[in-house]
């Protein structure tokens, strides 16, 4: 049985590889454009994820430590967020970022499509539309079969008891429920290595409309200049503030390590991965433009705020942790190139 789980899984991961050619890309579609049947559809296949068994074919990279061993008891969802937290270190703050999670989105949706018959895009959020009412979102929606659901209370520990999700649980980094806990200020709770200078700032005012036409408009040919205001000066811009407003120290998606735990993690990701193709697609010189570090370094974010030397370029391997076969940053920077056959709704 393990022998013909992991063979399946093989074929898969080289059926991801083999289109070398996009004729009929996959439309993603911001989430409340879709019908209750089709959100009930990708909520049935996230489901069906979280209850495939794990595979052997993960095999850690073991660039980041300190995080939980591999349990063999987990699901295929959990692998998937295992691989975030063992590259964790060499995809965040560096020129990796952008790269690494386009294929891991991608993943993601061909885990959907290839092991549970998902027929759709991967849905993205598009947070804009909410900054007037981001806790009153209809994206939160307690329906327990499409719901991605709403927000836990202090009574629940913050757990999140309704939506589609509420009773399927998560195994890192120790077995729980996933936690959400609305902070529109979630810069007061300094969890970096370096103090946030804006304790007070609203998340909000990072993801408004005129912030997201700033930054496709601007920082032509300078993809780290296009990176870098995304993270914000000291991490306070648009890519931590959506995950932290959802409670440093207590909610999944605030962990900088497990966060995937939290299906919001795949929509706030495929909107950041819109974010760029919009921003490619703004002028020739920013489609092939790629830097940053390669390592990590946030005690000096101030001075290398896309990681240390020596630069990424197209040619820098993404790791897959054996999800997929590994690839470089070349084959991913076209989302119609091929190896990736998708584009946004708008």
């Amino acid at each position: 049985m393990l022998v013909s789980t992991f063979a399946t899984f093989l074929l898969s991961a080289l059926a991801i590889t083999a289109n070398p050619v996009c004729n009929k890309p996959t439309i993603r579609k911001e989430w409340r454009t879709l019908s209750t049947k089709q959100q009930k559809a990708f909520v049935k296949a996230v489901k069906c994820l979280s209850n495939l068994p794990h595979t052997s074919a993960l095999t850690p990279t073991g660039q980041t430590t300190g995080i939980a061993p591999v349990d063999p008891n987990s699901s295929l969802y959990d692998d998937l967020v295992y691989a975030h937290m063992d590259t964790n270190s060499r995809t965040h703050f560096t020129g990796r970022f952008f790269a690494w999670h386009r294929w891991y989105l991608n993943t993601f949706e061909s885990f959907l499509k290839t092991h549970c018959g998902y027929k759709g895009g991967l849905p993205y959020w598009d947070w804009s539309q909410d900054v007037d009412d981001m806790d009153g979102s209809p994206v939160f929606n307690s329906n327990p079969h499409y719901g991605l659901g709403t927000w836990g209370t202090n009574a629940t520990n913050f757990v999140v008891t309704d939506g589609a999700f509420a009773s399927t649980p998560r195994a890192y980094p120790t077995p729980h429920f996933v936690a959400r806990e609305y902070r529109p200020k979630p810069f007061e709770n300094q969890i970096f290595p370096l103090p946030f200078l804006n304790p007070q700032k609203d998340a909000v005012t990072t993801a408004t409309p005129s912030e997201i036409t700033y930054i496709i408009n601007n920082f032509v040919g300078d993809f780290e200049g296009f990176m870098e205001y995304i993270e914000g000066i000291r991490c306070e811009g648009l890519h931590n503030a959506m995950h932290l407003q959802f409670g440093p120290g207590v909610g999944d998606l605030a962990d900088p390590s497990h966060s995937p735990n939290d299906i919001m993690f795949f929509l706030h990701h495929n909107s950041l991965d819109r974010l760029w193709a919009k921003w490619q697609a703004a002028n020739p010189a920013n489609a092939a433009s790629i830097g940053g570090g390669t390592e990590q370094a946030l005690p000096q974010y101030d001075d290398y705020p896309s990681g240390l030397p020596p630069a990424v370029t197209t040619s820098s391997v993404i790791y897959a942790s054996g999800l997929t076969p590994d690839i470089t940053i070349a084959d991913i920077m076209n989302t119609q190139g091929g190896y990736l056959c998708y584009r946004f709704d708008n």
